[in-house]
């Protein structure tokens, strides 16, 4: 199964990591797939470096299930995250908790880490959430960030444009959830030049403890039981390309780990309506209902891996899931449901995460945009808000 950005992906390059460049990955949501934006402004800070895009968009931190099976680390020196925007709207809807968000990215640091590659953070802002709590932001300052793994905050950078260019907040963004293009732009050019002189400089410093986590697992739709053959297929949109099976509504899939496991997550086509998961005395249901009706009409594949609000817990011998049609849209009602896979967090004792810092010190890289780099934003974006 392959998940993978349709704008920057290059399968057929082996690049060593003893190369005089970085190889990088991403791994994050739609602010790191747009163009222009953070990818290509990494491909201009760091022209020689190889970037390898596995952004899905539309997700959270339980996405990081799918991408710890499928990205092999030992190829990469650094992975850039983005996972901030989606992951605060899922806290602040309960569909997830601070616990679990924590444990999934915990996980990844923890694998990048036994591969020796080293992980970076970038905050991408939420236009609702520029005055409100931010519990991921947070946690990843006092938990993360001062271990010594860098991030790039972008909500204080936010704040010194608009108070130098004298522009609004709400101004400086192109819709709720993304920044203007010129803005991620520009943080992408500063992480990939503090990387790549990061990369050249050789300093390495050794791991250090980060905390306890539950391990997150990935189980893809041509591996759970039951799924008729001939239903595996592959979409492409804009943002991503992705395998998935299609499931009538009435069928029933097993879910399966060997040691049994608690079901926490899919990833699936959005455009097919929203999925509620619910425990049942059977096992688990997953009722369709009405999604968006701009995203019901468009019927565009758009991928998203979600949280479940209540993961459900199941032994050795699966959980048995049947799917419900309860949407009313008449655009969408009967269509099947496209399920790229679900993600599950594994029973047993906790692992203890271990980083590889780039500092001694706590490290927030918005702090290197300068006065000047500001004021060459003013014309490019007094433009851009002009067209919003």
């Amino acid at each position: 199964m392959k998940a993978y950005s349709s704008g920057y992906f290059l399968p057929d390059r082996v690049v060593s990591a003893k190369e005089i460049f970085p190889n990088i990955c991403l791994s994050g949501t739609s602010n790191s797939i747009l163009r222009p934006g953070l990818v290509s402004g990494m491909e201009a800070g760091a022209p020689h470096a190889y970037i390898e895009n596995h952004s899905i968009g539309a997700s959270g931190t339980v996405a990081l299930g799918y991408h710890l099976k499928t990205i092999d680390f030992t190829k990469f020196d650094f992975c850039v995250l983005d996972y901030c925007v989606n992951e605060e709207v899922f806290l602040f809807t309960k569909q997830t908790s601070i616990e679990q968000t924590a444990s999934n990215v915990l996980d990844l640091l923890a694998r990048a880490t036994e591969a020796g590659c080293r992980c970076v953070f970038v905050i991408f802002p939420h236009e609702k959430r520029l005055t409100r709590e931010r519990p991921f932001d947070d946690w990843l300052k006092r938990h993360v960030m001062a271990t010594g793994v860098p991030i790039f905050d972008i909500y204080p950078l936010l704040e010194a444009i608009g108070r130098q260019l004298d522009i609004r907040p709400n101004g400086l963004f192109l819709d709720m959830m993304h920044v203007h293009r010129e803005i991620a732009v520009l943080v992408g050019r500063h992480v990939a030049r503090r990387i790549d002189a990061s990369f050249r400089s050789g300093h390495r410093l050794d791991a250090r403890d980060a905390g306890p986590f539950d391990r997150l697992e990935y189980v893809r739709a041509d591996e759970l039981r039951g799924i008729a053959a001939g239903r595996a297929a592959t979409a492409q949109s804009k943002l991503v390309t992705a395998d998935y099976a299609s499931i009538e509504p009435g069928e029933t899939f097993t879910v399966e780990w060997h040691e049994g496991a608690a079901l926490c997550g899919l990833c699936y086509d959005q455009s097919c309506g929203k999925p509620i998961v619910e425990a049942t005395a059977e096992g688990a249901r997953i009722r369709l209902i009405d999604e968006h009706q701009s995203i019901a009409r468009n019927g565009k594949f758009t991928l998203i891996c979600c949280p479940i609000g209540d993961a459900i817990s199941f032994g050795s011998a699966g959980l048995n899931v049947t799917v419900v049609d309860e949407r009313e849209s008449p655009v969408i009602r009967g269509k099947p449901f496209l399920l790229s896979g679900v993600t599950v967090r594994p029973h047993g004792p906790r692992r203890q995460a271990r980083v590889l810092p780039l500092s001694d010190t706590p490290v927030d890289w918005s702090t290197d945009v300068s006065e000047e780099e500001i004021a060459a934003l003013a014309e490019p974006l007094r433009r851009a808000i002009r067209r919003r």
